[in-house]
């Protein structure tokens, strides 16, 4: 089953050449995105509350 995750953009974006440069060589932890995805789960009701912010 697919799920819909709504997503609250960004109001400062990372400029397109630093952006660049740290896709060229992420690394784990030296990094971090001004998004998280998130969800809450139960057992009764499955996955709910989808959402990127």
């Amino acid at each position: 089953m697919a799920s819909y995750y709504p997503l609250t953009p960004t109001t400062s974006p990372t400029p397109a050449a630093e952006r660049a440069r740290i896709l060229a060589a992420p690394d784990f932890g030296r990094y971090f995105t001004d998004h998280m995805s998130a969800a809450t789960w139960s057992a009764d009701l499955g996955w709910r509350g989808h959402r990127v912010g």
